[in-house]
C-alpha cells in the first residue's frame, strides 16, 4: 500500500516565485506572472535551440533530470488550483467567519444559497473562465507544457472549475483533458456540509467524462456530522495521495484542482512555504519525490 511506502518529498527551491520567501502572497497576481517561473539559465539550454521561451527551456531541463535521476527518484510539477467562488464562500462572507463555523456551515443552506457540496456561484464561473484565458495564454506564447493529466477533488465545485478550465476545444492541449477523481483530494473532511460530497453516480451523472477510481464509493464514506479533520490531520492524508500518485503515475505536468485548506496541507506534505490562494487561483509547484525503501517511483 502506498500508506506504507517510504517517500520523502521536498519543494525544489529556485525555480519559482512561490517557493521563494521573498514574494509576497498578498499581491501577487498569477495571471502576469508567466506562471510564476523565475527567469533563469539551466545547465541544459546548450542543448535546446536558441529561440526556446523559457518554459521550453524548463521543460528540457526538467526531461533530462528525471531521465537521468535513479529510478528511486522522480520530479513532478505541480499546477495546483483552487476551485472558483461557491455558495459556501458567499455565505461565510455574509455571515461571518465564527457564526459560519458555530453554525451556517452545519446547514445544507440558507437564503437561496446552497451548502452542501456547495456549487460555484456566477462569479466563481467567471474566475474559472480568467484561468481557462491564463492557460490559453500560457500555452500558445510561453509555451508552458500542457498537464499529463488532471486530478480533482470529488467535491462538485472542483469538477466544475476544472471543466471550465480545461473543457475547450480552442485550447491547444497535447493531452486531452480527462478528469481523475481523487477522494483523498478533498478539503477538511466533517461537519461543514460544503464539504461533504455528492453520490458517485450523481458526479458520473454531472461530469461524464470523470474517470473514478475502482473503490470509489457510492455514497461519501469519510464525512462526519460531528468531527472535522484538523489541518495536522490533513498532512498526513495528502502525503499518502501524493506516494499514490508518485508510484503509480509516470507524468511530469500535473494538474490539480482542490481547496484552500486542502491546498495548504499538500504544501505542507512537501515542505513548500506557506500560500494562500484566494478563490479561483492558482500556483506552481516543483516537487521531488525520492523513494527511501529501495522501490521503483513511475516514470
Amino acid at each position: 500500500m502506498a500508506e506504507d511506502t517510504q517517500i520523502n518529498f521536498s519543494v525544489v527551491d529556485g525555480f519559482f516565485l512561490q517557493s521563494n520567501s521573498s514574494t509576497s502572497a498578498a499581491d501577487f497576481d498569477y495571471t502576469r506572472s508567466n506562471f510564476s517561473l523565475i527567469e533563469r539559465s539551466y545547465e541544459t539550454d546548450s542543448q535546446c535551440p536558441a529561440d526556446a521561451t523559457l518554459w521550453q527551456r524548463f521543460e528540457y531541463y526538467v526531461e533530462k533530470l528525471n531521465k537521468s535521476s535513479p529510478q528511486t527518484v522522480r520530479y513532478k510539477v505541480l499546477f495546483l488550483a483552487r476551485h472558483g467562488q461557491g455558495d459556501h464562500n458567499v455565505g461565510e462572507a455574509k455571515y461571518g467567519t465564527v457564526a459560519w463555523n458555530d453554525y451556517w456551515s452545519k446547514l445544507d443552506g440558507a437564503d437561496g444559497l446552497t451548502f452542501f457540496d456547495a456549487h460555484l456561484t456566477d462569479e466563481g464561473i467567471k474566475q474559472a473562465k480568467v484561468v481557462n484565458s491564463t492557460w490559453k495564454y500560457q500555452l500558445t506564447v510561453p509555451k508552458t507544457p500542457s498537464p499529463q493529466v488532471y486530478y480533482t477533488s470529488p467535491l462538485y465545485r472542483c469538477l466544475q472549475t476544472a471543466e471550465v478550465t480545461f473543457e475547450d476545444s480552442n485550447l491547444p492541449l497535447r493531452h486531452p483533458f480527462v478528469p481523475q477523481v481523487k477522494e483523498l483530494l478533498r478539503e477538511a473532511i466533517g461537519i461543514h456540509t460544503c464539504d461533504a460530497r455528492s453520490s458517485r453516480s450523481h458526479l458520473a451523472t454531472s461530469f461524464p467524462r470523470a474517470v473514478f477510481d475502482a473503490d470509489f464509493a457510492e455514497s461519501d464514506p469519510l464525512w462526519s456530522a460531528d468531527y472535522r479533520e484538523t489541518d495536522a490531520e490533513m498532512v498526513p492524508r495528502f502525503t499518502t495521495l501524493l506516494k499514490e500518485i508518485f508510484i503509480a503515475d509516470a507524468s511530469t505536468w500535473v494538474s490539480m484542482t482542490a481547496h484552500s485548506g486542502a491546498i495548504r496541507a499538500l504544501l505542507r506534505a512537501v515542505g513548500h512555504r506557506e500560500w494562500e490562494l484566494g478563490t479561483g487561483e492558482m500556483m506552481v509547484a516543483f516537487v521531488k519525490g525520492e523513494r527511501v525503501d529501495g522501490g521503483k517511483l513511475a516514470g
